[in-house]
């Protein structure tokens, strides 16, 4: 009995996802992104795309520390399959209520009722809950395998989740190689909490402060909203830029990709 490639079961459905897609016109796209996909399944928006990266050779293709950064603020952990989706009938609400089961908190400043362990519990075991889809998990391993296996000097690529706590804390996943993405667990912080801002320029420091005797660096984050430190973030690239241009360290390019629909496009463009 033979034995399918899982390569090969990818490409094919990703081929069958790609003949229900709309082709978006190169006219209206960045050159960056390549060709971009996009297809309706339901009440979800799918868009699918690749980024062009030029091959490097020579002097500039060695000596390269990577890393990526993953968005942990509360609003991600939708992206993570962390958060739940489904309905929880009105009478049984009451209930959860009278039981002490519902809690009142802020998340990224708003207001919402979550529910205690117990309720959870209860609303997935009786079917009104399930968790939704891990669409980070995916994503993430294909970037850590490229910048590991294709750029990495040491062939394994930085992770860390940022965003955590009052929104400048950040948590170090790991080192990790090409081989080892394929089964890399990526759910979101363990130590630290899903945050309540979304402040990267510690983030930022973060690499270039551990990485700063490499010949150069590219380090990749990922973010899902608006950025709370903006001013912060462009005062120390401003001033690492001055640095790099004067000679007293090593380049560093840092690419900042914003998904959903909730991203701050103007910053984004302001940080350019």
């Amino acid at each position: 009995m033979s034995q399918s490639d899982p390569g090969d079961r990818k490409a094919g459905q990703q081929q069958a996802a790609r003949s229900q897609s709309t082709l978006l016109p190169a006219t209206i796209t960045q050159k960056e992104f390549g060709k971009v996909y996009v297809r309706e399944e339901g009440d979800e928006l799918h868009v699918e795309f690749t980024l062009w990266i030029p091959e490097l050779d020579g002097a500039i293709a060695e000596g390269w520390q990577t890393g990526i950064a993953l968005d942990a603020s509360a609003s991600m952990k939708n992206w993570y399959g962390r958060n739940l989706t489904g309905t929880v009938p009105s009478d049984e609400l009451e209930k959860y209520r009278q039981k002490g089961w519902l809690v009142a908190r802020t998340e990224d400043g708003c207001k919402v009722t979550t529910f205690t362990k117990d309720a959870y519990q209860d609303a997935i075991q009786r079917g009104f809950l399930k968790f939704r889809d891990n669409i980070v998990e995916p994503l993430a391993r294909d970037f850590i395998a490229y910048l590991a296996g294709q750029l990495d000097a040491d062939g394994g690529t930085t992770v860390i989740y940022w965003a955590c706590g009052d929104g400048s804390d950040f948590e170090v996943l790991g080192d990790f190689t090409e081989t080892q993405c394929k089964s890399l667990s990526v759910r979101g912080p363990k130590k630290a909490s899903f945050g309540s801002g979304t402040k990267l320029t510690p983030a930022v420091r973060y690499f270039a402060d551990r990485f700063q005797d490499a010949p150069r660096g590219m380090y990749v984050f990922l973010t899902d909203g608006r950025l709370d430190d903006l001013q912060d973030l462009k005062q120390y690239t401003t001033q690492l830029a001055k640095e790099i241009e004067a000679g007293r360290r090593n380049p560093v390019k840092c690419v900042l990709i914003g998904v959903g629909d909730s991203i701050g496009e103007d910053q984004l463009e302001e940080l350019d």
